[in-house]
């Protein structure tokens, strides 16, 4: 009895092993939907036998008869008879963009078209959540009447904002380890997305050799498991714990990966302390997490001017390309217009993200004035009365110009209207002309207009919705003109 029973555990021990074997492996997910892509095709059989379907055909034939079907190798159907093209032919054929009907499906052809197309942002807008979750900025966690709660916004209304930045077109939205509840709070929105389009998460690291960091998950979801005291403390060196520290991110966000990962050089040494094996291991973190597919592209925040060049080369003295680059930038702040970066960004292929597109809290919005300090809003005005009256002229050009573009987007409006009508196509005489174009818009198509993407702060509904449709319009040579002008009596000042 005990010689069968052990014949029984080896024979099946044998099964499994060989189940094993011939079970093809498959890619790690590549997204949080659960998408893979796999090496081979699954067989789930999970040994050499054959259904009654496939007549008895092995393993190798069964492949070979599916890549024949798709048309996969030469001319004629037939693959190739080196190892390389064997290699090839066994992935599994899917539509691609190659202009090639017969060119197979293989993982290194997904990473040659991405390195072709390189590096972009959706709609040349994006949205910082910065300010999700952080209490200095009116944050808070209860659902409280406006009138009962000292905060200005609660995850309920940054609901919202995700939402309608979404279906806005701005879809790609940037966290930060250090930034409060951000990717907590853009992890939790993300896993309640029930629209069509999903959003494209930036996040960033900071190196310090050591950062404390609280874990919020429970005060979202109750029964999360909560992180004890010493998983709250990280020690930080050299480029291993970048890689330790995006996938850390990445948990927090609910993903697989993120499209862009940078690394915070924001005021240098003064500002931060010393971090061992300094920018040359950050970088070759950066690289590294981009090897492990735990990043589409990799950039840093935070340097401008003769700093940004020495970053651009540092990252190719590292073998691999910078691929964004994040400074202050707005039509107050033109530094990184005047000091070379947006043109070593332009000379480099590098996307240069804008923060503060509308100026350091929202100072160059013109939005703000010196006729008109709190902004319409009840209480404390946000800036002195010095401050708003040394930006006089830009906000009277922002102001202008938003009038202009009104009335040459009206005109074009009208003419449209007038060329149905000729048409014999009904008009409504009633209607009214549906866009209004505020001075927070032109600020960011100035930014736009220079050549990089701005990345501007949304906490409301009503934030999204007016920044995002500052897309649908461009300003013209004069209006750039008038806004420069403006720009530079302001800073002869």
């Amino acid at each position: 009895m005990r010689f069968q029973l052990s014949a029984v555990v080896c024979a099946a021990l044998f099964t499994i092993g060989t189940s094993f074997i011939h079970t093809p492996l498959k890619a790690p997910l590549n997204t949080k939907k659960g998408l893979c892509l796999s090496q081979t095709p699954s067989d789930d059989s999970g040994g050499d036998s054959t259904s009654e379907e496939d007549g008895g055909l092995s393993f190798e034939e069964q492949i070979k008869r599916l890549n024949s079907q798709f048309n996969v190798g030469d001319d004629n159907g037939e693959g190739g008879n080196d190892e390389e093209s064997k290699e090839s032919a066994i992935q599994p054929p899917l539509p691609t963009s190659s202009t090639s009907k017969n060119e197979p499906f293989t993982l290194s052809s997904i990473t040659s078209q991405a390195k072709q197309k390189g590096f972009s942002i959706d709609g040349d807008m994006a949205a910082s959540t910065a300010y999700w979750g952080d209490a200095k900025r009116g944050f808070t966690m209860k659902n409280l009447p406006r009138s009962k709660s000292k905060g200005t916004h609660n995850p309920g209304d940054l609901s919202l904002t995700y939402s309608d930045l979404l279906k806005s077109g701005v879809t790609f939205l940037s966290a930060g380890e250090d930034e409060s509840m951000s990717e907590e709070l853009l992890g939790f929105f993300d896993s309640q997305n029930r629209l069509d389009t999903t959003a494209k998460v930036a996040t960033s690291y900071v190196p310090k050799p050591f950062i404390v960091r609280k874990d919020r998950t429970t005060e979202l979801n109750p029964r999360a498991k909560k992180a004890g005291i010493l998983s709250m403390l990280q020690l930080r060196f050299g480029s291993g714990s970048v890689l330790n520290a995006l996938q850390k991110s990445c948990d927090r966000l609910g993903v697989g990966y993120v499209d862009l990962y940078q690394a915070d050089f924001s005021g240098g040494s003064k500002s931060k302390p010393f971090y061992v094996g300094g920018k040359s291991a950050v970088v070759e973190g950066l690289k590294l997490c981009k090897q492990r597919g735990l990043c589409n592209n990799v950039g840093v925040k935070g340097v401008k001017g003769k700093a940004a060049e020495k970053a651009i080369k540092l990252f190719e003295k590292k073998g691999i390309k910078m691929d964004a680059l994040e400074v202050d930038f707005s039509l107050v702040d033109r530094t990184a217009l005047t000091d070379g970066t947006l043109d070593a960004c332009k000379r480099n292929g590098v996307v240069c993200i804008a923060t503060q597109p509308l100026g350091l809290d929202e100072i160059g919005s013109g939005k703000f004035t010196a006729m008109n300090p709190t902004g319409g809003m009840m209480g404390k005005p946000r800036f002195a009365f010095k401050e708003l009256d040394e930006l006089l002229e830009i906000h009277n050009a922002l102001k202008f110009v938003s009038q202009k573009v009104r009335q040459r987007l009206k005109n074009d409006w009208d003419a449209d209207r007038e060329a149905q009508k000729k048409k014999g196509k009904k008009i409504d005489i009633n209607d009214v002309f549906p866009m209004e174009i505020t001075t927070s818009q032109v600020a960011l198509n100035y930014v736009i207009a220079k050549g990089a993407v701005p990345l501007f702060n949304a906490v409301s509904a009503q934030d999204a919705q007016e920044f995002a449709k500052a897309k649908e319009w461009k300003l013209k040579g004069d209006e750039l003109e008038l806004l420069e002008e403006a720009a530079a009596k302001c800073e002869k000042r």
